[in-house]
């Protein structure tokens, strides 16, 4: 039988098909401006270290960290009158970091994760919130409990090296959100950032606190009226003291140290009203500890 050449002709373009498959550049887009960048991979399947691939050079050099804090009560970039009037301590808050000022590229960025619904943002931000917490909680003046003077390889070991004396904290928790959020945004992004952070560090996720009545949205309302909207509606969750309690069990401590987190610190109501509920909470269960908070954006 003749041939036709029909058979060797498909199995080359089937070989060139194959061979432009494997040699051609895979790319990727840009997760925040929809660029085009070198692949990636399944976001999914990147740790934290890796938060700045799916992003651009543009986009990674435009991220406004807060590289030198300003106030070293709440963390912003400036020095912050607000601290002065209320005074974080007084709510039972050691101090707040954040990564970035919440200027309008970060305000997509957030929009993009609890409006739309895409989470790979939150993974992005967790990323960045793992990687700068050890040179931000340095900046903090925590007053810690004395140490013994023979300990003295201890004391080397911080005058060397002082970022040692910062250590992840002994237990996550977030700020709750309501439930109608919930059935509207189908997750809550504070408890997102949350779990990576415990992942990351080894520690357990505990969701410490209820909200107990929806205050409405807080953007639409003066600093005033969030003070006020906001009194009452956290409550310590009971079912929280045994994860406490199972925690101290396994690993005993004179002093518990709670982050609280969230993505925004706006004027710190929230924050506040958290940390005066948990503040309340330990409290109640007679276990010393200290509580601080960490955003990704502070406005």
């Amino acid at each position: 039988m003749a041939d036709t050449g029909i058979g060797k002709g498909f199995n080359m373009q089937m070989q060139s098909s194959w061979y432009e498959r494997i040699a051609a550049p895979r790319t990727s887009t840009c997760l925040a401006c929809r660029k085009t960048i070198p692949y990636y991979g399944e976001i999914a399947n990147l740790g934290a270290e890796d938060w700045r691939r799916p992003l651009c050079t543009s986009c990674l050099e435009h991220i406004p960290f807060i590289d030198e804090v300003g106030c070293s009560s709440c963390g912003r970039h400036i020095r912050c009158e607000d601290c002065q009037r209320q005074p974080l301590q007084s709510y039972g808050l050691a101090y707040n970091r954040s990564v970035v000022q919440y200027h309008d590229h970060m305000k997509e960025w957030l929009a993009m994760c609890k409006y739309k619904g895409d989470q790979s943002f939150a993974r992005v931000m967790a990323g960045m919130m793992i990687e700068r917490y050890m040179p931000l909680a340095l900046t903090a003046k925590v007053n810690k409990p004395a140490r013994s003077t023979s300990d003295w390889w201890t004391m080397l070991k911080e005058w060397w090296n002082p970022e040692s004396i910062i250590e992840v904290p002994d237990l996550i928790t977030y700020v709750p959100s309501s439930l109608e959020r919930l059935e509207e945004r189908g997750f809550n992004q504070a408890e997102l950032l949350a779990g990576y952070l415990a992942k990351a560090w080894g520690r357990p996720l505990l969701s410490c606190l209820d909200r107990v009545r929806d205050m409405g949205k807080q953007s639409q309302q003066s600093r005033a009226g969030r003070e006020h909207s906001l009194e009452g509606t956290f409550v310590w969750n009971k079912e929280a003291f045994q994860g406490i309690r199972f925690y101290i069990a396994r690993q005993p401590k004179p002093h518990l140290h709670i982050l609280l987190v969230d993505d925004v610190y706006t004027t710190g109501s929230t924050i506040r009203a958290c940390a005066s509920a948990l503040r309340e909470g330990l409290n109640e269960i007679r276990i010393p500890g200290m509580i601080s908070s960490y955003t990704w954006a502070r406005a």
